[in-house]
């Protein structure tokens, strides 16, 4: 399970890579609805459309039987509709300010949310450090959850860690991703697979890290790439893959063809990446969606353009598109 989806709906339940068909996604929809009109009169009302999503993908695990399950919660953590759920490990990546206006101001507040996870006696491993870390290590403790602390700054180091046992893997496989966060979750998710005692060969590990996850530094043609950055943090990634990468020329002029949910740091990612990286050209535009949060939560292209013009930086050319 994951969310957002990117192009299709059933990217939120796939098993084994292979999205849900169409017919049976809108069968699924159609079993969990009379569940969704009960709640019509209660204390909470109707439920969202992402926890309508996450109980449909719930029941179809269900009904499939699935060996193993990996769930990626949507918000925080501690209220996500995916914490009714009684795991067997709980992974915490790394934790950035975002939806600060839900789930608080700073580190040690978004942390805590994201702690809420972390259940009675069950494993975790996690990524994060400094502040971050020290609320992590406090609620595990308090609910006796074995704490597994992976370095993710050093594949040298975290491969040579009592948490890989030192694991013979190639380090190229790591190294095709630069310093961006596929690197450290490529190294939590190897932790993860090892604390649950899932065997991995190297093979395919090796086979299942070559492949890339759509929208993240996606190239759909030859120098068009697709990502789905959508906060600072990410976006400094974004940036330190384009300085890495095959793409990355002397001669490089990079076209931004950009659109942001109104309640992003916007204008601290446009400054990333209009200073950063050899921009010739933003084209603004915006996306149109229906979500819990309301319609249309996109900022307006010309709020983009005028921002882009005001800053000190000069592109050569600027243009706002409305549809």
């Amino acid at each position: 399970h994951i969310s957002p989806h990117l192009v299709d709906i059933r990217e939120r339940l796939q098993i084994n890579g292979r999205l849900i068909p169409m017919n049976r996604f809108i069968r699924l929809i159609g079993e969990v609805k009379p569940a969704v009109e009960s709640m019509k009169n209660s204390r909470v009302g109707y439920p969202s459309y992402f926890e309508i999503l996450v109980a449909s993908t719930f029941l179809y695990f269900a009904k499939e039987k699935v060996d193993w399950a990996v769930v990626e919660v949507g918000l925080g953590g501690r209220l996500d509709a995916t914490n009714v759920l009684s795991p067997k490990l709980a992974v915490i990546t790394n934790i950035g300010l975002d939806h600060t206006e839900v789930l608080g101001k700073t580190i040690e507040k978004v942390a805590l949310e994201k702690a809420g996870i972390i259940k009675p006696k069950v494993p975790v491993v996690t990524g994060v450090t400094r502040r971050a870390l020290k609320v992590i290590e406090k609620v595990a403790k308090e609910k006796n959850a074995p704490l597994i602390k992976v370095d993710t700054q050093s594949v040298e180091k975290a491969l040579k860690s009592d948490v890989f046992n030192n694991i013979k893997l190639p380090i190229d496989i790591f190294r095709s991703d630069s310093l961006g966060f596929a690197y450290s979750n490529k190294l939590l998710a190897l932790a993860a697979a090892k604390t649950l005692g899932i065997p991995l060969g190297r093979r395919q590990i090796t086979k299942t890290f070559g492949s890339t996850f759509p929208g993240r530094f996606e190239e759909i043609e030859d120098g068009v790439i697709l990502d789905g950055a959508h906060n600072v943090d990410k976006v400094r990634a974004l940036i330190n893959f384009v300085k890495n990468s095959k793409i990355q020329t002397p001669k490089l002029k990079i076209i931004l063809v950009v659109a942001f949910k109104k309640d992003k740091k916007w204008k601290e990612m446009v400054d990333l990446l209009v200073k950063n990286l050899p921009v010739s050209k933003v084209i603004a535009t915006k996306f149109y969606a229906v979500t819990d949060m309301g319609k249309h939560q996109a900022v307006e292209p010309k709020e983009i353009a005028d921002y882009v013009s005001s800053i000190k930086y000069k592109v050569l050319s600027i243009k706002a598109i409305n549809n």
